[in-house]
């Protein structure tokens, strides 16, 4: 988890998690995602969001992400854990604002999201 990735509440996250529960890999319990289509009357076209809450192994810390604008094919395997959970802002690589962010699972392949913003916020402590 870095600060000013890019990722909407990153700062005040990292400032109530603990050190040793910085890293994307140490929330690996799915415990809700839910997909919706938006309409959005602004551009006048549909929109796809999702939330994921995420979890360490003790369920001690919740994490909530807010997907905003989901593009491309959407992997998830709820029956597993996510072994290697990582965000990546690809905005650097060039990758259209569309994609700007992947949400994956680097070992089992769980879990494929892109997505051109999100939000995170720790719901329990």
């Amino acid at each position: 988890m870095e600060k000013n990735n890019g990722i909407r509440g990153m700062d005040t996250l990292l400032e109530k998690l603990p050190r040793e529960y910085q890293n994307w890999f140490c929330f690996g319990h799915i415990l809700k995602f839910e997909y919706k289509e938006i309409f959005d009357y602004e551009n006048w076209d549909t929109r796809y969001n999702a939330e994921l809450i995420l979890s360490n192994d003790s369920e001690t810390y919740k994490i909530r992400l807010l997907l905003k604008h989901i593009s491309g094919e959407i992997s998830i395997h709820v029956t597993e854990d996510i072994a290697g959970l990582n965000i990546s802002n690809q905005s650097q690589d060039g990758y259209e604002s569309s994609s700007r962010f992947h949400v994956y699972d680097f070992e089992n392949h769980a879990v494929s999201i892109y997505c051109e913003e999100i939000e995170a916020e720790l719901l329990q402590h």
